[in-house]
């Protein structure tokens, strides 16, 4: 295994395993208690989950092809409780995390000298199309 496939499988792990710590402080959390914050100037359990649900899907959307911003995100939103269950908290959160996951379980080490050392195969094709007019000659994609 080279060293970015490495870094790609630690990364990868320690994503999986700080979604395993918050869900399982989840499940130990009453249904009532996930939206109560502490105080005035905090954030209720179900709010936390929402924001950080609505980064990962903002942010790993796209990821290398569009900013990370996305202009269908409402940011300030994700810190209303809208939630009426523990069920649309947990498909909201489990949707952002998939999306993270899947994106970097995708990445594959690129075969092109002009991209990303890591690329999916779609952002790979797209570059192509974009070569200067030497490029394909020095890497056999004519």
């Amino acid at each position: 295994m080279d060293i970015a496939a490495a870094f790609m499988a630690a990364s990868i792990n320690a994503f999986e395993a700080n979604k395993r710590l918050a869900d399982r402080a989840v499940e130990q959390v009453s249904d009532h208690k996930l939206h109560t914050a502490l105080d005035v100037n905090t954030n209720s359990i179900a709010v936390i989950m929402k924001h950080v649900a609505g980064n990962l899907l903002s942010r790993w959307t796209d990821f290398l092809t569009t900013d990370g911003e996305k202009p269908w995100r409402n940011r300030d939103d994700e810190f209303v409780d809208t939630f009426r269950s523990r069920e649309e908290i947990l498909e909201y959160w489990e949707r952002g995390w998939a999306c993270l996951l899947k994106t970097l379980k995708s990445r594959i080490p690129c075969r092109w000298p002009w991209s990303a050392r890591w690329a999916t195969p779609a952002t790979t094709s797209a570059r192509s199309s974009r070569l200067p007019a030497s490029m394909p000659e020095r890497s056999g994609l004519r």
